[in-house]
């Protein structure tokens, strides 16, 4: 109930303004830093759903205070859902790894599905029919605006990210028409060689980043 888009900073706004449920999802998973580091947020399809998975990370471990972090964290995806799509929307169900709690009801009556609990990974199981349905809110400018906010952020957070660095130049330099192979290595205080190498290193190239964000923005 206390939990804002704006207590996420742009990417809350960035998350309102995602043109599906599926964007919704891809979006939270790749900036989910953006709001802490202790868990990841992977996505994982099969025929019946898209599973938003909360997974902490193993460096990390699981503290005290995770079963409550995922309640939380998925009460809050799912309020914002039913603000941007259905005020009734309910996911497939939910899966905790914590023990039952005494009260289950309490549970079912928020999310309005199967919640589960003992399981192997916490879950939000999303029906597959809902993931493409064009969201009222949707607002790609905005959406890719605070998208790029994010990404600078994280940039700046991590300066030994050299892939992230890159993908953050090349958003900002994008709109110039100028974001060429040299313009990147310039702007970032090293030569094309360089660049190319210490990309290499990291498994990936110039191009390949540069395809991968003109595909999400």
């Amino acid at each position: 109930e206390r939990i804002h888009p704006t207590t996420f900073h742009a990417l809350g706004l960035a998350l309102l303004s995602s043109s599906t449920i599926r964007a919704f999802c891809d979006r939270l998973a790749r900036y989910y830093t953006f709001i802490t580091s202790n868990e990841v947020i992977v996505l994982y399809e099969n025929d019946e759903s898209l599973q938003l998975q909360l997974i902490p990370k193993p460096e990390v471990g699981v503290s005290a205070i995770y079963p409550y972090l995922a309640q939380g964290s998925f009460a809050t995806y799912i309020a914002w859902l039913r603000s941007m799509y259905q005020w009734d929307y309910a996911p497939a169900k939910v899966s905790f790894s914590f023990p039952q709690p005494k009260n289950i009801q309490a549970y079912t009556d928020y999310f309005h599905a199967d919640c589960q609990f003992n399981c192997e990974v916490d879950a939000l199981h999303l029906v597959k029919s809902d993931l493409e349905v064009r969201l009222p809110a949707a607002n790609a400018e905005l959406a890719r605006m605070h998208d790029e906010v994010v990404v600078q952020f994280l940039a700046k957070m991590n300066q030994k990210d050299l892939v992230r660095r890159v993908h953050a130049q090349i958003i900002q330099l994008l709109p110039s028409g100028n974001c060429s192979k040299p313009t990147i290595a310039y702007a970032m205080n090293m030569s094309v060689r360089t660049l190319h190498n210490r990309l290499t290193q990291e498994g990936t190239s110039y191009q390949d980043i540069l395809v991968d964000t003109g595909r999400e923005l």
